[in-house]
């Protein structure tokens, strides 16, 4: 994400909205929980410093799902049904309230829980060689 971003705002459509990203390679925390910030790698400014690019979701503001890229990424759901993909990388996924879909993809990935055991069906997917 070559360029001078630094603060953005998503005030989405009234259909299922994602986060997509996919095509990084630089670890994010993506948050879809209304209010907050998500930290979408770095960016170059002026003089070659790095700098967090931030996306902000806007109050009232409802994000559906979050796709993570190749780096180690922090997904973090709001109190909705979303989904969350961690794509390649060693991916943390924190659903949130609402049910939810978590698929950590390639890597080493951490799913974090609360509430009952007894509240959750997991199923592990992967495929071994």
């Amino acid at each position: 994400m070559p360029g001078s971003l630094e603060r953005r705002s998503w005030k989405p459509s009234r259909r299922h909205d994602t986060i997509d990203w996919s095509n990084q390679t630089t670890p994010a925390l993506i948050s879809l929980v209304p209010g907050t910030y998500s930290n979408l790698g770095p960016t170059w400014t002026a003089g070659f410093t790095l700098k967090t690019a931030t996306l902000g979701i806007a109050y009232d503001t409802w994000i559906e799902a979050a796709i993570g890229g190749s780096g180690n990424d922090m997904l973090i759901g709001n109190s909705r049904d979303n989904q969350l993909y961690g794509g390649d990388g060693d991916d943390t996924l924190s659903g949130g309230g609402g049910n939810d879909l978590l698929d950590g993809g390639n890597g080493f990935d951490t799913a974090l829980f609360s509430g009952a055991f007894h509240d959750y069906t997991i199923m592990n997917t992967a495929r071994t060689k």
